[in-house]
């Protein structure tokens, strides 16, 4: 499925649509990593996150129609565990998962996140100013993304 209007040439579509879904994945594969920090500098990341996540869902629209509704959780499942409510999760992700990472964090560390985060988010801004062509594959790993964001910035 390709979705076009008019902008720039063909082969610069392509190169940045490339570019976009290779960014995805690689934001994709890192998330976990740059959210190592989230808990220190909270009120930073989340702010950095909703602006990634109001980018993403203004790209998608442009292609796609997203549900109006508020983001609903199912059931979560993490180390083989199931779990039906978001603080019974907050739980088990700050016991287990959160306080041992939070222990090692660096601001080095922090600051690489940032950039990782800024250069993902530059190359949505780009395809947004000028992309107007859109596939299977950038709409599928851009809804990963914001699947992941929603859940970030909802617990």
């Amino acid at each position: 499925m390709v979705v076009e209007s008019a902008s720039l040439p063909d082969q610069g579509i392509e190169l940045m649509r490339g570019e976009v879904i290779k960014q995805s994945r690689k934001f994709l594969d890192e998330y976990d990593s740059l959210l190592l920090h989230k808990e220190l500098y909270r009120s930073l990341f989340l702010y950095t996150l909703e602006s990634v996540r109001d980018d993403v869902v203004k790209l998608l629209q442009r292609f796609i129609s997203l549900p109006t509704e508020p983001f609903q959780h199912g059931v979560i499942e993490c180390c083989g565990i199931s779990f039906e409510g978001k603080k019974e999760y907050t739980n088990h992700y700050q016991h287990v998962h959160n306080l041992k990472a939070v222990q090692f964090v660096t601001l080095c560390e922090m600051k690489l996140a940032l950039a990782k985060i800024a250069i993902f988010q530059r190359t949505i801004h780009g395809y947004l100013r000028a992309g107007n062509l859109s596939s299977c594959e950038m709409i599928y790993f851009l809804k990963q993304v914001l699947k992941k964001l929603n859940n970030t910035i909802d617990f």
